[in-house]
Order: structure tokens, then sequence, then C-alpha cells
């Protein structure tokens, strides 16, 4: 196991991540602020976990060609199973899980990060860039558990605890979002940061995912120290592979993560 050198995880964590926060909400200990005993009490100082080299080839961005080009007319119509509205959010959950429109590439994981990613795909009106992304990535034989929108909207394909091809180096560890970006440079809505708080909150309740960020070494899969929040850029380049930089500076951790809490709190925005 290759560790992340101690200083600079300190130095990333505070100014990426607003690791004070962190510590003020309660979710770092600060006798132990490296390790995850507070939130589990059988961790030890790294995760092991049994992985298949096999299923840390695949990456969501292999579809960028395909995602880059003019959006197609006719997309397939697939009605959401449910749709549901969160006070506060501005948009709305739609829950694509089991209708065929990006289904899981395998079996059940035990996630232990939310990666970040956008998938240069342009925002659009109402649902299209959601069902846009879900079939493209369907046609290629990838997946992603989670896409948000400047609008407000979530998407659900998958669980959150399901295999999906979206971050080669943490597929078998780690769930997943795309947030509708074409470029890195692109501002990000309240609305849609929003968002990506109702599903860290989700992945909070239900699999012990918290606000903050997370503690990672080198390898592949990448080696997970502290349970948390990461971009696909750090995911690659601790991987190995170095060819990723989203979601991009904009994407700011340390608000996800302010919503985050509020939400689990108050059950709104």
């Amino acid at each position: 196991m290759t560790e992340t050198p101690v200083q600079e995880t300190k130095a990333y964590l505070e100014e990426e991540h607003g690791e004070a926060d962190a510590r003020s909400a309660g979710l770092v200990r600060e006798d132990h602020p490296e390790l995850d005993e507070a939130l589990d009490p059988e961790f030890e100082p790294a995760f092991e976990v049994e992985a298949d080299p096999e299923l840390e080839k695949r990456d969501i961005h292999e579809a960028d060609e395909e995602l880059e080009a003019e959006p197609v007319k006719d997309l397939p119509k697939i009605a959401p199973r449910s749709e549901r509205t969160i006070p506060g959010m501005g948009g709305k959950v739609f829950d694509y899980r089991g209708t065929g429109l990006c289904p899981p590439s395998g079996g059940k994981i035990r996630p232990l990060l939310m990666v970040h990613h956008i998938p240069v795909v342009p925002n659009m009106t109402g649902t299209r860039d959601l069902v846009r992304l879900g079939d493209i990535l369907r046609r290629q034989g990838l997946a992603i558990q989670a896409a948000t929108d400047a609008g407000g909207n979530v998407a659900l394909y998958t669980q959150f605890d399901v295999l999906c091809f979206g971050h080669r180096g943490a597929n078998q560890i780690a769930c997943g979002i795309e947030h509708m970006h074409f470029r890195v440079d692109e501002p990000w809505t309240e609305k849609q940061m929003r968002a990506a708080a109702w599903c860290a909150a989700t992945v909070w309740i239900e699999f012990g995912i918290p606000p903050r960020g997370a503690v990672l070494g080198r390898g592949n899969p990448v080696v997970t120290q502290r349970r948390g929040h990461t971009t696909h850029k750090l995911i690659s380049d601790l991987a190995g592979f170095n060819d990723r930089s989203d979601p991009g500076a904009g994407f700011k951790f340390p608000h996800l993560y302010e919503l985050t809490r509020f939400f689990r709190k108050n059950r709104r925005f």
C-alpha cells in the first residue's frame, strides 16, 4: 500500500474540501483524523477490498466522442418510473432505475467513496440531457449511478451500491455522479449544487459516506484510508492513468458539504 504524504493530504483537505468544517461538524476525529473509527468501529487503517483488475479497465469517458457530438433529435422514449420534488432543490428526482435507460455494469459493491464527474454534455431543457447521457452510456456498455443538471434535477440510473463502469481505478469501491457540464470552466448553478447535495445526503444516510474529503492512496483500485468525496481527476491520477480533469476547480466541495449537512438535518434546502 502506498499512502499519500500526510502534509500534502492535510493541505489538500484544508484547501479543497474545507476540513475545518468537517471537524466542527464532528465528522473527523481530532485524535486520529486520518481514520474512520468514529463512524465504523471495525475500521482498519485502510479498507481492504478484494478487487478484480478486469473491472478497473473501463471508464465513463470512453463515451466522450459520442457525447461531444451534436445532440440527437430522437432520444429514446423512456419515462422514469417515478419523479418527486425535493423542497428547495429547484428540480426533481427522476428515478430511471430498472427502466433499461442505463443499467449497471455488474452486481453489488460496498461504496466507500462518491466520485464527482462532468460528462461533456451541455445542459438541455427538461430531462433531455439526463436521458441523452443514460442512452449513450448504455449503448457503450458503460454506466454511472446518478446525474444532475443545472436546473436542479437528479437522474437515478442505478442503485448507489452496484458496479458501474464510471471511474476506472475505483469502479469497485465508489459510486459516482455526472454533473451536466460541457467544460470544466463553466459556472455552477446553486440548483445543481443542491441536486449534488441531495445525492451526497443519500449516500451518507444509506452507506455512511460522510460529507468530507476522502483520504486516498495510490493503487488500482485506489487505497481508501478515509471514506468521503473525491474527484474523477484524483482517482485517475492515483490509479496511474493521469487522463482526467473533471469536475474542475469551479466545483466547490465545502459548499457541497454545507448543503448536505443542512439537508440531512432539515430535509429541505
